[in-house]
């Protein structure tokens, strides 16, 4: 046994120790018990931290004689994607994550006293945290994360497999840890629910909405931070794709922002839906990180995951199951986390009986979030076996229709309280006729309907976000942090809307690629597009590998100027001839619209082109931005004892 593995004993061993100790702290008023499990809580967070700096080391060092050091990383690769390569496969991703719940939990070990919170809720929330921990922990100990390099795989490769030259950019160096920890923060979320639930403590909110937030603002990053990496990296032309895990991320984003449009009433927070979707967060997280593993169940996706399955969904998802026992074990872990969710909610309801009632505050996110997971899972399950292309429009259309149903929720929202309920409700309907007239009128001049749909309620919450603002009243700091949430409807109207416009109404070549020799000339819209040479320079991988770089220059000319881009493809050379094995994009930024330029080597004087116009991608990463950066002032923003008002 390795030290490493030694070290995630360790952590099992004293997670275990932490929550047997917080359970029998339940039944027995023994402050002992509450050190025990709170030093057992920091322990299991050392010994991860030690093992997750373990693996660092042996990535920096090229240690090789570990497997997944030899798996994902070459001894002449740059010491920054070293470290990056530590979370570059499943096992890595893993502890990281692990690594991110224990210190969550370790920060609110170290807290709880400033909390002063009732201490059998801080048992029942150690419990269900440690729990997870100490899953994750076994997990990783049963993935045999630290064993030894085969013989014969040293020998092959003596310095390492190297790592995909997709994943050696700034954008996956921060991707997955972007969302592991909003994932783990996600979990802290769920602990504080289950514990509300399990002991009545009226000011568990207290844990869980900053870390609500938290979770927010890393999931917009997350998710935008892989849109952008997308969009410049994998050449197709977009930056969303409805990619089962892309889809599946949306699980989990959907239940924190329902959490944060429903907590505001202090009936809300003594309730059982709002625990319930602090719950349901979580078992989304892990529903999420479910479908990313069941690799076998989809027809395709830009994450590496699993081997394809061949049969029907019912056959996929069997042999998924059988065939992996961790998955087996995880798809268990949700159904028992889900049933308890439910079941605690029920309980919960029955001991309010009338009281539970005044809830309305939450009911509206609670049913279109349920509405929008099952109409996800739905689309996931109906589409299993088909690629990107194949199921796009499909999901563009219908989650676009629901989301155009909870735009129109949001703009009553946003006046319900500001002006007479009678006049929010006309507001919104208005808003709802408007944009279904649009739709019509778009769709008979020959538009993308979904545009006309969705730009009167975008537009409406936007002008509506921006007059709450400036409307706003008191202190600077308390008008700031109450700007958090305007901004984030806005960032998320602004998206919806643009992702709409650069989806349908990108312009493109009427084949898709055109056979192009040097000299010739194609035309896109107003741009003139020259393929003014084609070169070939010799190439040395990561990994020490032969190959070659070829480069396609191109000369794009509109209004009078012109520019010149190249576009350069990396080829390994194979005893059967050069392989792709990283194929680049050009971009050129606009305001209004990119140029997306891209090509495939056919011969030393062709290659087939692929351009296309894009426009109001801007759009898409000024919403995300706006969105994260709201989501950051509702976090770190004073004022925030306003948020928490009494009933009605």
């Amino acid at each position: 046994m390795s030290i490493g593995d030694v070290l995630l004993v360790l952590a099992a061993l004293s997670a275990l120790v932490a929550c047997t100790a917080g359970a029998l702290r339940l039944r027995r008023d023994d402050a002992r018990l509450d050190a025990v499990s709170r030093y057992a809580s920091l322990l299991a967070f050392a010994s991860i931290t030690a093992s997750l700096l373990l693996l660092c080391y042996l990535f920096l060092t090229s240690d090789m004689s570990y497997e997944y050091v030899w798996s994902h990383s070459h001894t002449a690769l740059d010491p920054f994607y070293k470290l990056v390569g530590v979370w570059a496969g499943g096992e890595g991703g893993l502890v990281l994550w692990t690594w991110f719940m224990a210190a969550f939990l370790a920060a609110e070990v170290v807290l709880e006293r400033k909390r002063a919170l009732n201490a059998r809720f801080s048992s029942a929330f150690r419990v269900s945290a440690g729990s997870i921990v100490l899953l994750f922990s076994l997990i990783l100990i049963a993935a045999g994360l630290f064993s030894p390099t085969g013989e014969l795989e040293l020998m092959l490769r003596p310095d390492g497999a190297g790592m995909n030259m997709a994943l050696q950019t700034i954008e996956m160096a921060l991707h997955p840890p972007l969302v592991f920890a909003a994932y783990a923060a996600c979990l802290i979320v769920f602990s504080a629910a289950l514990g509300r639930f399990l002991v009545d403590e009226r000011e568990w909110m207290a844990i869980a909405l900053p870390w609500a937030r938290i979770a927010g603002l890393l999931l917009f990053l997350g998710i935008a931070v892989g849109a952008v990496w997308a969009y410049y990296e994998l050449g197709w032309g977009g930056f969303w794709v409805w990619d089962p895990v892309e889809t599946a991320s949306l699980l989990p984003t959907a239940a924190i922002i329902a959490f944060l449009h429903s907590y505001r009433s202090k009936a809300a927070r003594d309730g059982y839906l709002l625990p319930f979707l602090g719950m349901l967060s979580f078992v989304l997280v892990l529903l999420s990180s479910f479908i990313t593993r069941t690799g076998g169940l989809w027809g395709s996706s830009v994450h590496t995951y699993g081997s394809s399955v061949n049969g029907s969904i019912e056959a996929r998802f069997i042999a998924v199951l059988t065939g992996d026992m961790s998955i087996m074990g995880l798809f268990t872990v949700i159904m028992v986390l889900f049933a308890l969710s439910l079941y605690l909610a029920y309980r919960s309801a029955s001991r309010l009986g009338d009281e539970g009632r005044v809830e309305n505050s939450v009911l509206m996110p609670v049913a279109l979030l349920l509405m929008y997971v099952a109409l996800l899972l739905l689309l996931l399950i109906k589409n299993t076996g088909l690629d990107q292309g194949q199921n796009f429009i499909e999901f563009t259309e219908k989650t676009t229709l629901l989301s155009f149903a909870m735009m129109t929720a949001l703009v009553f929202g946003l006046l319900d309280g500001r002006i007479r309920r009678r006049r929010a409700l006309m507001a919104s309907g208005t808003v709802a006729a408007v944009a279904t007239a649009s739709a019509v009128a778009t769709l008979l001049a020959g538009f993308p309907w979904l545009v006309g749909l969705v730009l009167p309620p975008a537009a409406a919450i936007i002008a509506i976000s921006a007059w709450r603002i400036a409307s706003d009243r008191g202190g600077k700091m308390k008008r700031l942090a109450r700007s958090g949430g305007h901004l984030v409807h806005v960032g998320v109207a602004l998206v919806l809307l643009c992702f709409i416009i650069s989806s349908t109404l990108q312009a493109s070549l009427p084949d898709g690629a055109e056979p192009m020799s040097i000299g010739d000339e194609i035309t896109l819209g107003d741009r003139t597009i020259a393929l003014s040479d084609l070169t070939i320079r010799p190439w040395t991988s990561s990994t020490g590998e032969p190959g070659e770089v070829r480069t396609a220059t191109f000369i794009i000319s509109s209004g009078g100027s012109a520019r010149t881009v190249t576009v350069s493809n990396n080829y390994q050379n194979t005893s059967s001839g050069a392989v792709l094995v990283h194929a680049s994009t050009a971009i050129l930024n606009g305001l209004a619209e990119d140029v997306y330029l891209s090509y495939e080597w056919m011969n030393n004087g062709t290659a087939a082109v692929q351009a296309r116009v894009i426009p109001m991608v801007s759009g898409v990463w000024a919403g995300l931005a706006i969105a994260s950066a709201g989501m950051a002032i509702a976090l770190f923003g004073r004022g925030r004892e306003t948020d928490l008002v009494p009933n009605g």
